[in-house]
């Protein structure tokens, strides 16, 4: 997930049968904006179907 735009990431969950929980907004170097820069619980994680994965989501502040 990490890397997908939400839109996509929600998609994928969602066909994988997992709910998106909470989404966290917040600037990380090294991203595009709207990109899933981490996910809890982290990717690995033994899920079952139903389960919420929070996302972050880089959101790039503009300068002016």
């Amino acid at each position: 997930l990490i890397g997908l735009t939400l839109d996509d990431a929600r998609v994928v969950l969602e066909s994988r049968g997992f709910e998106v929980g909470e989404v966290v907004y917040r600037e990380v170097p090294g991203y595009s904006d709207d990109r899933v820069v981490e996910t809890d619980p982290p990717y690995g994680s033994k899920l079952s179907s139903g389960d919420a994965v929070n996302l972050v989501v880089n959101r790039i502040e503009s300068g002016s």
